[in-house]
């Protein structure tokens, strides 16, 4: 693994310098950790340049939105027992639950702080929408690498937000899941995870209920989070969903989609406190 290591090291060089010239702008952790309960409203604008169309991350300072991904971070970053996760999976029981959005945005907060570098992997090789929303047009990503066809360099993606980097899933293939549950792909997250201690790594993948997939990175990380769209999502497949991750994995549950009558008349009166 040692040319994966030079790779990141040399990522991480060339990012320095770039961001030289920008303004400034685990131990095993216990079972029965909090569970998070975020609710993360549907995102209707969009950050120029970084995320298309309605799916997008809020630069208002004091955007509900941003305040709401904020402390998904902060849950996240800072457990009461044990060490945070550095390996992240979001995912969603069925499809239109806005998984993608979710990992998007938290991998865009946890960036925006003050040492903490994001990567931010495209597992769902079925439908990947990354690379869409940060406006990227890669040629090879994750599906490539694992087949021995491209070496880290060549599928790791700046984006336009510092210490955030992108693998993208690369060209579709017939067996993503005897992919992902190659030892080359469990060296791969072990070297990127054990490389820097200031590195979270932040996985997107397939709805859990409709691919097999998704059951095979559930074993490969550390931390998972469950997406729920509100009002949408039937109650008895979201609980069969929780009895497919272990306890211990589960960091929680983000409900997506509220709708924001309900919350932002109570949070206008404090976002200047």
């Amino acid at each position: 693994m040692g040319k994966i290591h030079d790779a990141l090291e040399k990522a991480e060089r060339e990012r320095y310098l770039i961001n030289r010239s920008l303004p400034k702008s685990t131990p095993k952790r216990e079972s029965g950790v909090e569970n998070i309960e975020v609710q993360a409203p549907t995102l209707p604008k969009a950050e120029k340049d970084i995320i298309k169309k309605k799916k997008g991350y809020y630069k208002d300072t004091y955007a509900l939105a941003t305040e709401q991904f904020r402390i998904l971070k902060s849950k996240i970053l800072y457990v009461k027992n044990g060490t945070p996760p550095k390996t992240i999976l979001v995912t969603s029981s069925v499809p239109l639950e806005g998984k993608t959005t979710v990992a998007v945005n938290l991998a865009i907060s946890i960036a925006q702080g003050v040492k903490e570098h994001v990567l931010l992997v495209d597992c769902d090789f079925r439908k990947p929408e990354i690379h869409k929303l940060f406006n990227l047009s890669p040629q090879r990503g994750l599906s490539d690498y694992l087949l021995g066809q491209v070496t880290i360099p060549e599928i790791l993606l700046k984006t336009k937000t510092p210490k955030l980097s992108v693998l993208p899933s690369g060209k579709q293939v017939s067996n993503p899941a005897d992919l992902l549950a190659s030892e080359r792909m469990k060296e791969l997250i072990q070297e990127l995870k054990n490389r820097y201690n200031d590195r979270y790594i932040i996985f997107d993948s397939s709805p859990l209920q409709l691919t097999s997939e998704t059951m095979v990175l559930l074993s490969q990380v550390e931390g998972v989070i469950l997406v729920v769209r509100a009002g949408k999502t039937n109650r008895n497949l979201v609980l069969n969903t929780i009895k497919e991750i272990e306890k211990e994995r589960l960091l929680g549950v983000v409900l997506n989609g509220v709708e924001k009558s309900l919350t932002n008349k109570y949070y206008s009166h404090y976002k200047y406190y």
